[in-house]
């Protein structure tokens, strides 16, 4: 009797000492983080952050009749594109920004004001009031561009374009609650009610039925394969970044890459321009201006976005046709470039995001990363990772598929 009394004290004594352990291995658990992520920033109507816009905003599923009048639209736009980079030119606003204020304030009318749709001849009577007369529509929209702050911007970025376009139009659509329709019209932060018919008069019931500034410039790069125009817009190509997870961007060619250029005379030149970045400030590297002189947009600073412009020069300095352009999805959409299915050194990477794009020459990849030497990484020209679920597609030129025939044939000997 004693005996099973004193297994019974012990059995106790062990589930109790069982029960402690458990409730300490619990409070090990649930230890506080020592860094606590902060919470992500969440856009409002009354507050708009354009930057988690940009990240997010798409043009709306549009019924056949509204996709028609976009492409006309757009259509108008391509048909008077060389005006709008004329612009471009003594402002740096973006050509195809500057084409969806046009549209905005004047449906594309090359005698009005761009300041507010006021005839050319007069004083404008209108916000702003006492401007013009003005000679040209060019001489006016850059007045119009440049009262409106366009100088003090160094980076056009989407988010940029969309901030600039309420600013443009006016922050009244914030105390009534909505997104500006003038910049997202028919987009996924548009509203079917509320809007302003004229200057100052609100109109909580009034159905905004034109495109807002994003649906124009979604339209640009919708149709502009379609049409074969090039009017390189900001949509495509922001400043590539390396992914976070990278280390930093390499500027010097791996000892592991060496002789491998046979095939690909325009690494060559690639190679040679390892460590060019922009000049921070005033000041443009005249050698990031003169990548861009083998483009059709032919900008003159080191703040335009120059992926592509970086490999159409490397491709022209070796007697190579390249897309001409300072669009990275144009080595997608050109004759001229052939899809291939295996990378070897110096294919053309092609990649593609919600309101983005970039475009470099192959180095080498590993389990999540392509590895490329581009220009606009992080402001320069080094060898920098990118996810390969972005990844469009791997070009060639051409007028060298055997070259590249040769290099697959080496690479898998």
């Amino acid at each position: 009797m004693l005996k099973k009394l004193w297994e019974l004290i012990l059995s106790l004594f062990e589930e109790k000492k069982t029960t402690e352990v458990k409730k300490d291995e619990q409070k090990e658990d649930v230890k506080k983080p020592e860094n606590p992520k902060p919470e992500p920033v969440i856009s409002t109507p009354q507050n708009p952050d354009w930057e988690w816009i940009a990240d997010r905003i798409k043009l709306d599923e549009l019924s056949k009749e509204k996709m028609s009048e976009l492409e006309g639209l757009v259509k108008k736009i391509f048909q008077n594109k060389e005006k709008y980079i004329s612009v471009y030119k003594k402002t740096k606003v973006p050509p195809e920004l500057i084409a969806a204020i046009h549209y905005k304030e004047s449906s594309f009318r090359f005698d009005r004001m761009l300041h507010n749709g006021e005839p050319l001849n007069i004083k404008s009577r209108i916000v702003p009031i006492g401007v013009g007369p003005f000679a040209t529509w060019e001489e006016a929209a850059i007045d119009a561009l440049k009262r409106e702050g366009s100088d003090n911007i160094a980076k056009w970025t989407l988010a940029q374009c969309l901030a600039f376009a309420e600013k443009y139009n006016g922050k009244g659509y914030r105390k009534r609650g909505i997104y500006s329709n003038y910049v997202c019209g028919f987009t996924n932060f548009s509203s079917e009610k509320g809007g302003y018919p004229r200057d100052h008069v609100w109109d909580p019931e009034y159905k905004y039925n034109r495109f807002g500034v994003a649906a124009i410039l979604f339209g640009i790069e919708l149709f502009a394969e379609k049409y074969n125009v090039d009017i390189d817009t900001v949509i495509d190509d922001k400043e590539e970044k390396p992914n976070a997870s990278n280390n930093e961007p390499i500027i010097e060619k791996p000892n592991d890459m060496t002789d491998i250029t046979k095939f690909s005379s325009w690494m060559k030149i690639a190679e040679k321009e390892l460590g060019q970045k922009e000049i921070v400030g005033a000041k443009d590297n005249p050698r990031v201006v003169e990548y861009h002189q083998v483009t059709s947009l032919k900008a003159t600073d080191d703040e335009t976005p120059w992926c592509a412009s970086f490999v159409s020069w490397c491709f022209e300095k070796v007697d190579i046709k390249s897309t001409k352009s300072a669009r990275a999805k144009s080595y997608a959409e050109s004759s001229d470039f052939i899809k291939v299915d295996k990378p070897v050194y110096g294919c053309v990477c092609v990649y593609t995001r919600e309101g983005g794009g970039h475009v470099h020459f192959y180095v080498k990849q590993d389990n999540s990363k392509i590895f490329g030497l581009g220009g606009n990484q992080s402001n320069a020209v080094n060898i920098a990772g990118y996810d390969k679920s972005r990844l469009l597609g791997y070009y060639w030129p051409k007028a060298k598929l055997d070259d590249y025939k040769k290099a697959l044939a080496e690479k898998n000997a």
